[in-house]
């Protein structure tokens, strides 16, 4: 799989504090052709981020504590990664909101589809 520009997408890391769902999540994007790097809080998440500058995307499973953990990091080079947060379906408005000021450039309300959340990893990347 390639970006528009032909070059291979760099790894995803998907973080959260559930166990469960970062396993489902990486695996679901393992299969479908993507690197993956698990987290499970954001200073694992921060970690990995320092030691991989080639993560172009970073999946959050709706914790906000990690978002801003990541974004606290106050890194410029990270400034320019795309932060999706899978929020809980049903949840206020208010909470996309507070997930942008927290530091996150897109907002996916669960349940998702699999196939549009790829899709859109897919346009994220430009692949």
């Amino acid at each position: 799989m390639s970006t528009s520009d032909g070059s291979e997408p760099g790894p995803m890391l998907v973080a959260g504090t559930d166990p469960d769902a970062i396993e489902f999540l990486s695996a679901t994007i393992n299969r479908a052709g993507f690197a993956c790097r698990p987290a499970a809080s954001g200073e694992a998440a921060g970690e990995l981020l320092r030691s991989d500058p080639a993560i172009q995307l970073i999946l959050v499973d709706a914790d906000l504590e990690v978002v801003r953990s990541i974004r606290a990091l106050a890194d410029p080079d990270l400034a320019a990664i795309t932060i999706v947060v899978l929020g809980a379906s049903g949840a206020p408005a208010s909470a996309a909101t507070e997930a942008r000021e927290a530091g996150a450039t897109h907002w996916v309300e669960r349940p998702v589809a699999e196939a549009t959340l790829l899709n859109g990893i897919r346009h994220l990347l430009g692949s």
